[in-house]
């Protein structure tokens, strides 16, 4: 005969009131991404409509987190999920919110050595379901990359001309002379500085989300800002790394306008917001910038 035990959330609340928003955070899970279970946290929650329910029912929550990995990873598998948690909490709750926070990995070739190595980049995907089965879905990224700074270039570019003049003052050179001053490691008097730098990106679609969306807004960002970091380099590979930053100089607020204009000329994308991260060399402190269109 099974033990009756007490079940004390399904009593009534002495203080009454609704909550907007009731679940667990970073709840240990997995997510299967192109037939491999990829590690995950995953917050959940629901909002609490009956004033006078005590609480709501987190092992239900918690058991439907663990069927996210049953399935490949794709807009009708997180609705059902997000239908499931609706359905566990009838007459309690007409809202819930799911948020998966893995890493999606995948391979990028050198930039002009014959190798290649694994990325993995930082991914959130948060869905929203109510009982009118509205359902939505925001993806959001963290793109690496560098960003030299455009004063900095200036003026290291100001400091080796002067030392040039002082340097050459009234002699008669040849193309050979100033080619081995400037391979001199005299002749690199200045050098501008950069930083490894993030892109938060979070868009929402104009249609359904599948598990492609993830590849394409990582090319997307690592396309438009053409500075995006590398896996296995090469010397071949860090001078060209070099070159490409010395033709894309920009500040943070370059940078949010790049990528914000670029995505604002993809139909696929209905809603975007943009934060550029520039975790600064010269200073002890980020500099940042923001711009959103329709959230």
């Amino acid at each position: 005969m099974d033990k009756v035990m007490p079940d004390i959330t399904s009593g009534k609340s002495s203080d009454g009131g609704r909550i907007k928003w009731v679940g667990m955070e970073k709840i240990q899970s997995a997510v299967l991404v192109r037939g491999s279970l990829v590690p995950a946290f995953i917050d959940v929650g629901v909002n609490l409509i009956d004033a006078q329910a005590r609480g709501i029912h987190m092992s239900r929550l918690y058991r439907i987190c663990n069927e996210m990995a049953s399935e490949e990873l794709d807009a009708e598998l997180l609705k059902k999920l997000c239908r499931k948690a609706l359905d566990s909490h009838k007459d309690l709750s007409d809202y819930v919110s799911l948020e998966l926070d893995f890493r999606y990995l995948t391979r990028r070739k050198s930039l002009k050595s014959n190798n290649e190595a694994f990325r993995s980049y930082p991914v959130k995907i948060k869905t929203k379901f109510n009982a009118q089965d509205d359902f939505q879905v925001k993806l959001g990224v963290d793109v690496f990359y560098s960003s030299a700074c455009p004063c900095s270039e200036t003026l290291a570019r100001q400091a080796m001309a002067e030392r040039f003049e002082r340097r050459f003052s009234g002699e008669m050179l040849d193309v050979q002379s100033v080619k081995h001053w400037l391979e001199n490691e005299s002749g690199v008097y200045a050098v501008p500085h950069s930083q490894r730098s993030i892109a938060r990106v979070e868009v929402t679609f104009s249609r359904d989300f599948n598990l492609n969306d993830i590849e394409n807004l990582v090319q997307f960002i690592e396309g438009t800002l053409k500075t995006g970091v590398q896996a296995v380099v090469k010397r071949e590979d860090e001078q060209a790394f070099a070159v490409i930053n010395g033709e894309h100089l920009m500040f943070c607020e370059d940078a949010a306008r790049k990528l914000s204009r670029a995505l604002n000329e993809e139909e696929s994308y209905r809603h975007f917001s943009v934060k550029m991260i520039h975790e600064e060399s010269l200073h002890p402190h980020d500099a940042v910038s923001f711009t959103e269109k329709g959230f």
